[in-house]
């Protein structure tokens, strides 16, 4: 993952570099070098948890359910 893959996904989860330095147990600036120069595996893997886990929200949760209008009485 590049630096500029980290930021996007960082802003598609709605998350400043601080939110994930707060997150993680470490300094934001340490965050910033991430973003300037790619993030460690760990870290891209993190942030690629977080980004299935907003996919999967939207996906299932975010969207009310539709009701079937052959189905209701």
């Amino acid at each position: 993952m590049t630096g500029d893959e980290f930021k996007a996904g960082l802003k598609a989860i709605g998350w400043k570099q601080s939110d994930f330095a707060r997150k993680v147990d470490t300094h934001k600036n340490t965050v910033a070098r991430w973003v300037a120069n790619g993030p460690p595996t760990w870290a891209a893997e993190y942030l690629g948890v977080l980004l299935g886990l907003k996919d999967l929200n939207e996906r299932f949760l975010a969207v009310p359910p539709r009701r079937d209008s052959a189905n209701e009485q």
